[in-house]
């Protein structure tokens, strides 16, 4: 049985969650923001419902495939950099806070009130740089100017 291109939308959207005309949305990802389970859905659909008198072409089956894994590389080196750019921006806090073993700032305590004295170590909690300063333990963002 042939079904139009129209049913094989409305049956994706169905299979998808995705918005339609007359729907509302229920998918966690933004109306135009497909995934690579929607490009898999969608392919299975078109290949479900395809007119058997004009199956798809190979050639046409193989781009899509070939799509579907260039999408899934994508996502793959997308979740990679994002992993990549939190270590970079770690390492960073943690060569920062090191260079300030010794030297003299001024940071805020949990009142706003500023505190000086001299930085004697340098802490990771749960991925949180802290400076030590005149033994309390202060997070990096709390500081407010180093003495030359």
């Amino acid at each position: 049985m042939y079904v139009s291109a129209a049913a094989q939308l409305m049956a994706l959207s169905q299979a998808t969650g995705t918005q339609t005309a007359a729907g509302t949305q229920d998918s966690a990802q933004k109306p135009n923001d497909l995934g690579k389970d929607d490009f898999l859905k969608l392919l299975i659909t078109q290949l479900r419902w395809q007119d058997p008198t004009q199956a798809m072409d190979d050639r046409e089956f193989v781009s899509q495939l070939a799509q579907f894994s260039t999408l899934e590389q994508t996502q793959n080196l997308s979740k990679n950099l994002e992993t990549l750019l939190g270590a970079q921006i770690f390492s960073q806090h943690l060569a920062q806070a090191a260079s300030l073993v010794g030297k003299t700032v001024t940071v805020l305590d949990t009142d706003g009130k500023e505190v000086s004295g001299k930085v004697s170590s340098v802490r990771v909690t749960q991925g949180t740089v802290s400076l030590v300063v005149n033994g309390k333990e202060y997070a990096l963002t709390d500081l407010v100017a180093v003495a030359a």
